[in-house]
């Protein structure tokens, strides 16, 4: 079997890895309590809204990732890669153990299964309506 990849014109490099929405998931600044709800997750970052807060989130501040009510991530320290407005923030992990690491990276994978089977639930109803609909 052979396979052949090209990425689509205009593609930059600058996405370090593949990034995922987690509903439910949130950044609770370490000490503080303050939660900001992530608009998206990668094996490399979280970028999270901010926006309405009257605080600032600094620079190698300690988080705890939350699904729900439950730490995914413990302790995690950020490092600001860009501000958008005062909307949200976009930070790159710094030093994550190894464990860490396994923890985020069995989170996105779960996230990633669960996206594929629903686009496979979906594509399985619209196949099935197409072929009642052009052959009955």
């Amino acid at each position: 079997m052979q396979f052949d990849f090209k990425f689509p014109k205009g593609h930059t490099e600058r996405r370090g890895a593949y990034r995922t929405r987690v509903p439910g998931l949130a950044v609770v600044v370490c000490g503080t309590g303050h939660r900001f709800n992530v608009r998206d997750l990668s094996a490399t970052g979280v970028a999270f809204d901010v926006q309405g807060a009257d605080h600032a989130v600094p620079d190698g501040t300690a988080v705890d990732l939350m699904l729900l009510e439950t730490p995914v991530l413990k302790g995690v320290r950020l490092e600001l890669v860009r501000r958008f407005e005062e909307r949200f923030l976009a930070c790159r992990f710094r030093g994550l153990t190894r464990r860490q690491e396994a923890n985020l990276d069995k989170l996105i994978l779960e996230v990633q299964k669960r996206i594929i089977s629903l686009r496979k639930a979906n594509e399985t109803n619209v196949s099935a309506t197409v072929t009642r609909e052009y052959f009955s």
